[in-house]
């Protein structure tokens, strides 16, 4: 049996995935009620919608759709330099070697993929493919490509076999990487003729549509994946409303306006989109006020609440299903013992951390799955209790003093440093000799955390509504030791559960699964969970189009300045 999804008359417009064989989309409603929705600091913002006035942590305003914003957009001018800042530098330009979302939110204006769900349902609309069939056991997935007249940035058509070439390169035995492990469940991929392309899976996948989505599925071009090989992270080319002008790390990524843009979902405004890579939050917030940057991505909330009143600026509060936790790295003896784990979680005042650092603008986290994400349930977070907290470690056999080794990245997560040293104060207080290590660098911080010398290490981690990207990824014994699971927690009924979870095409079945997996994480400690982090972006009045999606990619490939 084929699950056929019809041709739309636009490619702007989404189409629902609901029968898609072991996925669904996220209903807007559905979303908001779990995730929280987005809340505009002030009055009338052009980028979104108009609402309520009210103070910046409290209070819900009603979102317009993606469709609405497309509409808004008409509004914009062509012309402009956008600049956009960053607090993290650039993990790669090439889709293939990162999943890292700071990078894949700029490398959306470069590329296309085949399916897009960079929208605020997380649900899927047609982009380079115009639908898609799946057949019955879930193994196979034949997608149409458009009609359209695409190029790449290099002047190749975009073709089948453009895809397949794609995908033959990421599925190369040689390569490795978070990207890849995405996707390596793909067997084969085939071209049928000049619009369709076929993906066989070495078994059923259910969640294989957002991987497809993912901005690690990006098409890349055949020449130059001939041309420049290994190097294509520095010579990136895609079919995306921006190509390439330069990258200095550190310091900027400028593209300029694809003359032969496809105008999918509306066409490049801007002449050159500049993104300006600042970790330090104060001066993120500067260049917003001053006008030098016209969105700015995680402002810190104490800078939030001082430019709500701003008359030139808006500030835009998502609440998103990335997870904000510490890993425990179990690699080295002391976290081996459930009891200290469960004591590091008594240990922390997390809502404390929520209230007097974050100034509200987080969300407890109460699972090891994003809030928001398909298959989420609320478990019961580990209350501060310092007493308890110290029973298990003397249990434990902990002694007063007992070195504790805390690293943290600066600039990558909302108050990350700030956080990190409260919780090692917070340890101090339960005897442990907690000593804080912070990392500028947010690339080089994810290999020095792959040498595994500390004992906790703050990390982020979300998915575009997979849940087993989201805590197979980070859990999964076949992680252990490396990236993403480099606490290497393992649990034999854990990845069971996983395991079954992610074959199983009947949703209820599924979500019985991930229950009970949520359960077992919280239970064993297998984190410190901290928040779902809420994201504040900093839009100027002057701008339209932008819209950070709850999972923590910023879109702005469709913005300009208005007119």
């Amino acid at each position: 049996m084929e699950t056929t999804f019809p041709v739309t008359s636009s490619c702007s417009k989404e189409v629902p995935s609901r029968a898609t064989i072991g996925t669904s989309a996220v209903s807007r409603r559905t979303f908001l009620r779990a995730a929280g929705g987005v809340l505009l600091a002030r009055g009338v913002v052009p980028l979104l919608a108009s609402g309520a006035a009210g103070p910046l942590i409290a209070g819900v305003t009603p979102v317009r759709s993606d469709a609405a914003t497309a509409a808004a957009a008409l509004r914009i001018k062509m012309g402009g330099v956008l600049n956009v800042a960053i607090g993290t530098n650039i993990s790669s330009l090439e889709p293939q070697v990162t999943t890292e979302t700071s990078s894949g939110g700029v490398r959306t204006n470069l590329y296309d993929m085949l399916v897009w769900q960079y929208n605020r349902e997380g649900s899927f609309a047609p982009m380079l493919a115009t639908k898609w069939e799946v057949s019955g056991n879930g193994l196979v997935y034949t997608f149409t490509l458009t009609d359209k007249p695409v190029k790449f940035h290099d002047g190749t058509p975009f073709t089948a076999d453009a895809v397949k070439a794609t995908f033959d390169r990421l599925l190369e035995p040689s390569r490795s990487g978070a990207a890849k492990l995405t996707l390596d469940m793909i067997s084969k991929v085939e071209v049928l003729n000049a619009q369709s392309v076929r993906f066989t899976l070495q078994h059923a996948f259910a969640p294989f549509l957002h991987r497809i989505a993912d901005s690690a599925a990006a098409i890349m071009s055949p020449d130059a994946i001939k041309k420049y090989g290994e190097d294509y992270g520095r010579h990136p080319v895609g079919t995306g409303p921006y190509r390439f002008v330069e990258y200095v790390p550190g310091d900027h990524v400028t593209m300029e306006r694809n003359p032969e843009y496809w105008n999918w979902g509306g066409p490049a405004y801007c002449d050159k989109l500049v993104y300006k890579i600042v970790p330090e939050d104060s001066s993120r917030a500067a260049l917003l006020e001053s006008g030098e940057a016209q969105v700015v991505d995680r402002i810190a909330p104490a800078d939030a609440q001082r430019l709500q009143s701003h008359e030139k600026v808006s500030i835009v509060r998502t609440v998103t299903s990335r997870l904000v936790y510490y890993v425990l790295n179990q690699n080295r003896p002391l976290m081996k013992d459930v009891r200290v784990r469960q004591a590091v979680n008594y240990a922390v005042n997390r809502q404390a951390i929520i209230k007097e650092i974050l100034k509200g603008a987080g969300v407890l986290a109460d699972s090891p799955l994003g809030r928001g994400e398909e298959f989420y349930v609320a478990q019961k977070p580990y209350p501060y209790d310092l007493a308890k907290a110290k029973t298990l470690l003397k249990e434990a056999g902990v002694s007063e003093g007992t070195k504790l080794v805390i690293w943290t990245p600066v600039g990558r997560y909302v108050g990350d440093k700030e956080i990190s040293t409260a919780v090692q104060d917070m340890l101090r207080r339960v005897g442990f000799d907690a000593s804080l290590q912070a990392f500028g660098d947010f690339p080089a911080y994810i290999k020095q955390l792959d040498t595994l010398g500390f004992d906790l290490a703050l990390w982020g981690w979300t998915s575009s509504n997979d849940a087993d990207s989201y805590i197979n990824q980070i859990f999964a014994t076949r992680f252990s030791k490396k990236f993403p699971n480099w606490g290497s927690y393992s649990n034999p009924r854990v990845d069971d559960l996983l395991n079954r979870a992610v074959v199983e095409l009947d949703n209820r079945k599924r979500a019985r699964l991930y229950a009970d997996a949520q359960h077992l994480l919280m239970t064993d400690a297998a984190g410190l969970f901290m928040h779902y982090q809420v994201n504040l972006t900093g839009v100027s009045r002057s701008v339209a189009g932008a819209l950070p999606v709850p999972f923590e990619i910023l879109i702005v490939r469709n913005s300009g300045f208005v007119a």
